[in-house]
């Protein structure tokens, strides 16, 4: 009886913890209307969270799209809190050179906060970490929304490319991070630049027909042979 209470306690918790979260983003919506559409923007407000989040998916500038996809995924794989400086290297990565990755550091913003945010809107927030910024989302429920099979399925909008595997998710956030050592080890052992770094990367891979991430783990394994 004691076990029934306790999950019927839980399951209301979480319901007043989706409504508040719902009235937080219809303010937020509101916050930025004219006066002088208010009122319309109050009759068109969505109705659950999930249309909320719809909503805040469907008002992401098309040109961000990409790369808010590649961010949140960034987000929904991460074992640990990611700092600001590091998710933002993801906005300067282009993506679109002959299917493989490029690094531009003309790319990369002065402002990272201001870029993180215009490109994910309210779906994320950064806080402060000790002498850290991270970047988390801004409710528990966006992370949820966004690897739930109810956006997978979701047919209208063309929102379903934002729906995110979580399995698929980390295997590319560890290849990414496998990218990223085997940069530094070729900028520290053969001193080269960040971008060369990553050049030399790009065109080992393109001349053996293989990914960054298999020239990667053959660098980072001669490295640990190197160190016994």
């Amino acid at each position: 009886m004691e076990c029934k209470q306790i999950a019927l306690r839980t399951c209301d918790l979480i319901k007043l913890s989706s409504r508040f979260r719902w009235a937080v983003c219809q303010l937020e919506i509101l916050r930025h209307c004219l006066p002088s559409s208010v009122r319309r923007t109050l009759e068109e407000l969505p109705e659950s969270l999930d249309e909320t989040y719809a909503r805040i998916l469907k008002e992401i500038k098309t040109p961000n799209r990409d790369y808010a996809c590649r961010l949140l995924q960034c987000l929904v794989a991460a074992f640990r809190p990611l700092r600001m400086e590091e998710l933002a290297e993801v906005l300067a990565i282009d993506f679109n050179d002959e299917g493989v990755p490029k690094l531009n550091p003309r790319w990369r913003w002065e402002d990272q906060e201001q870029a993180l945010l215009s490109s994910c809107s309210s779906l994320i927030t950064i806080v402060n970490a000790g002498e850290s910024r991270v970047v988390q989302f801004s409710h528990s429920s966006v992370k949820e929304f966004l690897t739930s099979n109810r956006l997978g399925t979701w047919s209208r909008d063309s929102l379903s490319h934002y729906y995110i595997q979580l399995e698929s998710a980390r295997v590319a956030l560890t290849e990414r991070k496998a990218i990223e050592r085997a940069k530094g080890i070729l900028m520290t052992s053969r001193r080269l630049s960040e971008k060369d770094a990553f050049a030399l990367l790009r065109q080992t891979a393109m001349k053996q027909n293989k990914r960054m991430f298999d020239i990667a783990e053959a660098i980072l394994s001669m490295a640990d042979v190197l160190k016994m």
